[in-house]
């Protein structure tokens, strides 16, 4: 599995744990399955002709469909899920470098989902 297949498949899994953090009324349900602890949930869809060939270079298969499989510890309990709060130790700008000891990222801002989303580009690299 080539880098790209690789951010796509982790892009889809915190999608779809966004959409089991809304609240819901009656239980935590992720695209029509209950989630409870122990479970695991497997996920296949269609994927956009832009990602079958990024997959496909190299000569690797083109593959047609994704795959999303989330485990969820015995003891989750979607009722009393949440995140701790944290403190914002560094501000960040468009074109901020970060070195990551040995390798730099330059921080992109490339809002969409959310206004202040980022990408890292590793420029020596040549990956996104």
């Amino acid at each position: 599995m080539n880098c790209k297949s690789v951010l796509c498949a982790i892009a889809i899994a915190l999608l779809a744990v966004n959409r089991l953090l809304l609240p819901s009324a009656v239980a935590a349900t992720l695209e029509g399955h209950q989630v409870q602890g122990g479970a695991t949930l497997d996920f296949q869809f269609p994927i956009s002709s832009y990602f079958q060939e990024s997959a496909a270079q190299g000569g690797n298969p083109r593959p047609t469909t994704g795959r999303a499989l989330l485990m969820f510890p015995k003891n989750f309990d979607p009722a009393k899920y949440s995140t701790k709060p944290w403190k914002i130790s560094l501000l960040v700008h468009d074109h901020f470098k970060v070195n990551l000891g040995g390798r730099a990222v330059e921080i992109i801002s490339t809002p969409g989902h959310t206004p202040d989303s980022i990408s890292l580009m590793d420029g020596a690299n040549g990956l996104l």
